[in-house]
């Protein structure tokens, strides 16, 4: 009997731990991916090269760069808080929790490489 107890208190301990985790930063996450999608701020940078010799033109690079100075961070915030999400929902083993996160870490992963387009 004195065996028992242990696995009782394990399981106890399983089952407050559990109800614990809840999805509210990867749905936070979520709200944060999205919002680039609604709010931008875009910087686009433009620069050229002329090589010429002789008066000719001999070739012409064009180099374009851009910034979004809100999907960046607020994608990185999302992936944080969807790996967190994800790290608190493994071992309490919610599905609703794990799909929150991972869908929240996709949508940030998203967002920071349309911040670069």
């Amino acid at each position: 009997m004195l065996r028992a107890m242990p696995d009782e208190l394990d399981e106890e301990l399983k089952q407050i731990q559990r109800s614990k985790v809840n999805g509210v930063l990867p749905g936070v996450g979520l709200a944060i991916g999205l919002l680039p999608f609604f709010l931008s701020f875009r910087e686009t940078r433009e620069s050229s090269f002329v090589m010429s010799a002789d008066g000719a033109q001999i070739s012409q690079t064009t180099h374009k760069m851009a910034f979004d100075y809100i999907a960046v961070p607020f994608g990185a915030l999302a992936i944080v808080l969807g790996l967190v999400g994800l790290l608190r929902g493994l071992p309490a083993r919610k599905l609703g929790v794990l799909g929150a996160g991972v869908a929240a870490m996709a949508l940030g992963l998203l967002q920071v490489v349309r911040g670069f387009l």
